[in-house]
């Protein structure tokens, strides 16, 4: 005879495991929850939230048990544009205004004298690198495999490059211009892939207004978009008044 339970647990087992934002109204359901979930991945406190993997057999129980109030899958997110890597003898560059600089005419503005410190979401920053500033602050972030993600380190390339359109080093001769001589916050919203979910960006978010940046530069898109990172962002804006500046896309449409 078999025990009770057995039938729940090889149907979960069969059943499509995903990453959710689950939302619940106490500690109790949230235990429940838990106990359910394939694995734990983030808490939000504040919003009575958790970021799990679950099956989604095991999704739908809980929610004709009215154990979870809503639930909303954690979309992929990927870096948005492309760039490419040139390897080049340092002593032949001519310091150039990239063309995204000319694009938004940044170069047709003076910084004022209380420049406000802007907060980069990507894939990391190459410190050290001879056309970007050394003083600047970061956080760092644990991927999907709980992994530290430096924070300094940029094994991809994209955030470096983003970076380097915001506040490249000018008149030193070599690389290219940013906007001018802005602060920098980096954040690891995304891995050394380029990709990175909604839950990552919502915890980059907030490391950005807690290190005081009121511009947050997002360079990366979905296919979908969250009730859960939609609030954030609104908050973001509304109550903590930041910026976000995201990535429109290069294909000509939204």
């Amino acid at each position: 005879q078999k025990r009770r339970g057995n039938g729940h647990k090889a149907k979960a087992q069969k059943s499509r495991v995903g990453r959710w934002f689950i939302e619940y109204n106490d500690d109790e359901k949230k235990n429940k929850i838990k106990d359910r979930a394939s694995r734990v991945i983030k808490e939000f406190p504040g919003q009575n939230t958790l970021v799990v993997e679950i099956s989604e057999y095991e999704r739908n129980r809980l929610s004709n048990e009215n154990i979870i109030t809503s639930s909303h899958q954690d979309a992929h997110v990927e870096a948005s544009g492309s760039f490419q890597r040139v390897l080049t003898d340092t002593r032949d560059l001519t310091e150039r205004t990239s063309w995204g600089i000319k694009m938004i005419q940044a170069d047709q503005l003076e910084l004022g004298p209380n420049p406000v410190k802007c907060c980069i979401i990507d894939t990391g920053y190459a410190l050290g690198h001879p056309d970007l500033p050394t003083d600047l602050t970061g956080d760092d972030a644990v991927n999907k495999f709980g992994d530290v993600m430096k924070w300094d380190v940029d094994m991809n390339g994209h955030g470096t490059h983003i970076a380097g359109v915001i506040s490249a080093l000018s008149n030193n001769d070599i690389g290219v211009k940013g906007a001018g001589d802005i602060p920098l916050h980096i954040t690891r919203g995304l891995d050394d892939k380029s990709g990175g979910f909604e839950s990552d960006i919502i915890d980059a978010i907030d490391q950005c207004i807690k290190a005081g940046s009121k511009i947050i530069n997002i360079s990366l898109g979905s296919s979908k978009m969250s009730p859960n990172a939609e609030a954030t962002y609104t908050r973001a804006v509304n109550e903590d008044g930041v910026m976000i500046m995201a990535a429109a896309g290069n294909r000509g449409a939204l």
